[in-house]
């Protein structure tokens, strides 16, 4: 299902011959993407209520998981996908709507799940995070139009890496240890960057980028889930380095929305539902929660004056 300009849900068939396991629309809302176990990716343009598809990619050995699209700031359209054949793989639209393989990785296992950075306002070269069933997390980062494996964290989760959510990106003063040598202290201005991710051995873990390591560290553990997190979300409303809300959903029947104030991390609600949850997507205001959830439900969430979250629509 898709929603045309005018936010009228529609379906289509897609071509696939198997399962879909996620659908991702770009920047504009214009092209869809949509990941199957038949191994390919299909890419359709959306006219209001209508759809063509444009091209059908082949490179995955195995079902397909995920997909992320990147921010157009970095140049025409850039897509990623994981899958169970251990591939992480980012395609560039070329001339003539051919898409080519920019960049492939390979991991030990199942790879679950993968995210573009977000876009900032300070030429942050663009990122891509992958998660991996064997516990490891990659980050990809976009050096001189080529890619290169920036991090590996080994043993990031226990069991496995279910899902991964960047944090909306904000500014932080920094102190240039250069400039002290003339007695005299500048400061400049960087991206304060963190992502959150769950796995399966039941915790969210908040990881921050630490410049004076050059490393991305845990910086919160947040435990209150009883099973393994099927997804997490960081909401995209504006964010502050002490003010931020990330949404998480797990197999213990429960959605938990997490708030942080002054750096503490505190869960403000606990969402109980009848069954299993699988992924948690905010709407582009944050101020909307759309919960996925049982063989074929999806139920949106909004927070009320009062604080609360209430339940405002369910579509079978």
């Amino acid at each position: 299902m898709a929603a045309a300009a005018d936010d009228t849900p529609f379906s289509f068939e897609s071509g696939h011959k198997d399962l879909i396991h996620d659908v991702q629309v770009d920047f504009y809302g214009k092209t869809l993407a949509s990941a199957s176990s038949d191994r390919c990716i299909r890419i359709f343009e959306i006219i209001g209520q209508n759809q063509q598809a444009l091209t059908t990619l082949t490179g995955h050995n195995g079902p397909v998981w995920k997909l992320s699209w990147a921010h157009p700031t970095y140049g025409g359209r850039i897509l990623a996908s994981c899958g169970y054949d251990k591939q992480v793989i980012i395609w560039r639209e070329s001339t003539g709507n051919k898409w080519i393989k920019w960049f492939v990785d390979e991991f030990k296992s199942s790879v679950n799940t993968v995210q573009f950075s977000p876009t900032t306002n300070n030429n942050n070269p663009l990122e891509l995070i992958a998660g991996c069933s064997d516990g490891s997390i990659k980050i990809y980062t976009l050096q001189n139009k080529k890619w290169i494996i920036s991090k590996l964290i080994e043993d990031a989760h226990n069991g496995g890496v279910n899902s991964i959510s960047w944090s909306t990106p904000s500014n932080i003063i920094m102190n240039n240890d250069d400039s002290k040598q003339n007695d005299q202290s500048v400061n400049i201005v960087g991206s304060y960057k963190r992502f959150v991710s769950g796995g399966c051995d039941n915790m969210i873990k908040i990881w921050t980028y630490e410049y004076n390591k050059n490393e991305y560290e845990v910086s919160v553990e947040l435990n209150d889930h009883k099973d393994w997190i099927r997804d997490v979300s960081w909401s995209p409303i504006p964010t502050s380095s002490s003010h931020s809300v990330i949404a998480s959903c797990s197999e213990d029947k429960t959605v938990i929305i997490w708030k942080e104030n002054n750096k503490k991390w505190t869960a403000s609600e606990i969402i109980k539902c009848e069954s299993k949850v699988w992924s948690v997507s905010w709407s582009e205001l944050g101020n909307i929660l759309a919960v996925a959830l049982g063989e074929n439900t999806v139920q949106l969430y909004k927070e009320g004056n009062d604080g609360k979250w209430q339940n405002v629509s369910k579509v079978n």
